[in-house]
């Protein structure tokens, strides 16, 4: 399979995919033109998509934990945890969105046994769920 087919194809699906999110009223990144461009291959929509940086590196990951760390010590570092808005500047400085922020700390909270973050620190459950999604996440998240 060429890249252009292979970049068709995946192009494809994952208009195919925001189009059932849309059908089922879920928070969609991407708009209705661009969805349309994906199904049907026209190559600057997918471009366009697949360029976003949806990728979490390890550096981000290392730098939030530093925040937090800073913020709230070593010793129960999400004991303290109540609302995003505490650390959002921060975080901010360190160059990473308030949307993969989010993903981090709920990635954190998932592999962890009970409450490690309180719920109410992380967005409501509609913001949870969109953020939770299997496909690029986007910057239209909040």
């Amino acid at each position: 399979m060429k890249d252009s087919q292979l970049k068709l194809f995946l192009g494809r699906i994952l208009g195919e995919t925001y189009r059932t999110q849309e059908h089922l009223h879920l928070a969609v990144p991407v708009s209705k033109q661009s969805i349309y461009g994906l199904i049907n291959g026209v190559e600057g929509a997918i471009d366009e998509v697949m360029a976003e940086d949806s990728l979490i590196s390890v550096q981000q990951q290392v730098a939030l934990k530093e925040v937090l760390t800073c913020h709230f010590g070593e010793s129960g570092m999400f004991a303290a945890f109540s609302d995003y808005e505490e650390i959002r500047e921060k975080v901010e400085k360190i160059g990473l969105s308030h949307a993969k922020a989010i993903i981090l700390l709920t990635y954190w909270l998932k592999g962890q046994k009970g409450d490690v973050i309180p719920k109410k620190a992380v967005p409501n459950r509609s913001l949870r769920k969109r953020s939770l999604r299997l496909v690029p996440v986007g910057t239209g998240i909040l």
